[in-house]
Parts: C-alpha cells; sequence; structure tokens
C-alpha cells in the first residue's frame, strides 16, 4: 500500500494572496505566511508587483489580512515590527496602532458574542416550539438547534 502523506495546511497568507500574478509565481514573503505587522504604504509596494487589472482585488485582499484576527493579535505583540514585502523590519508598531487592534480585537469580539446570544436564543425559541406545537418539522427545528447551542458553547 502506498504511503500517503498528510498535505501541508496552507497558510492564510496563501488562502487571501495565492490568486494573483505574483512574479515568479510566488507570494512576497511578508504575505505568504501567518500575518505580521505590514509597513505603511505597503499597498502601493503591492501593486507595483501586479497587473493594474488586478489593483483593486489585491486592495481588498490586503484590507483583509489586515483587518483580521491574527494579523491584530500580531500587532499586540510586544515589541513587534512592521515589515515590508519581504519580510525584513522597517519600523516598531507605534502605540497608537497598538491601540487601534486593540480597540477592532475588542469589537469584534462582542460582535462575536451578540451574535452568539441571537443564534442560542433562536435555538432555544426552536426548542421552546417542539413542546407548544409537536411537529416533525418543529423537532427537526429543535434538533438543529440543540446542535447549535452545543457548537457555540463547545466552539466547534
Amino acid at each position: 500500500m502506498p504511503e500517503t502523506r498528510p498535505t501541508p495546511k496552507s497558510t492564510l497568507g496563501e488562502r487571501i494572496f495565492d490568486g494573483f500574478s505574483w512574479p515568479e509565481g510566488r507570494i512576497p514573503p511578508a504575505l505568504a505566511g501567518q500575518p505580521t505587522p505590514l509597513k505603511a504604504g505597503i499597498i502601493e509596494d503591492v501593486k507595483a508587483l501586479l497587473p493594474k487589472e488586478e489593483h483593486e482585488a489585491v486592495q481588498s485582499s490586503v484590507a483583509r489580512w489586515t483587518r483580521n484576527m491574527p494579523y491584530l493579535y500580531a500587532m499586540l505583540e510586544p515589541d513587534s515590527w512592521r515589515v515590508d514585502l519581504d519580510g525584513n523590519p522597517v519600523e516598531e508598531v507605534a502605540d497608537k496602532h497598538r491601540d487601534h487592534a486593540k480597540g477592532l480585537l475588542e469589537y469584534k469580539q462582542v460582535s462575536k458574542a451578540r451574535k452568539q446570544r441571537r443564534e442560542v436564543l433562536a435555538a432555544l425559541d426552536a426548542i421552546d416550539r417542539i413542546f407548544k406545537e409537536p411537529s416533525r418539522e418543529n423537532l427537526a427545528a429543535a434538533k438543529k438547534g440543540s446542535a447549535e447551542i452545543r457548537r457555540i458553547l463547545t466552539g466547534k
């Protein structure tokens, strides 16, 4: 039986930036791996590497990259530095940018908690309906609601 090796899991950078026409087919090191704080004005450096028709899409991808939780946590690391596209340190992350990242993380966490609360309440409503109006549809909705509550509480 041939040996099967698990395929390595792609990095966040590969998932976000893989579809672009990078020189030599390689995503720049600062964007290829896990999020690292990027230097101010990096979008212009990125655009200089790509054809004009990809500029809008890559700008959206960089925005998604810099607003995701791992990037924001990287901004909060003590003594973290911003890097250029090659991954070379350029400048230390300023305190005001750390504070901004912290605020965005807190906002995301509050938004997630509110969404989960709405999901739990909707699931509980579905469970309540099975007792008020027993039916196959309400039983299916109650089972789905129960599974949803379990998913939220276990984080799976």
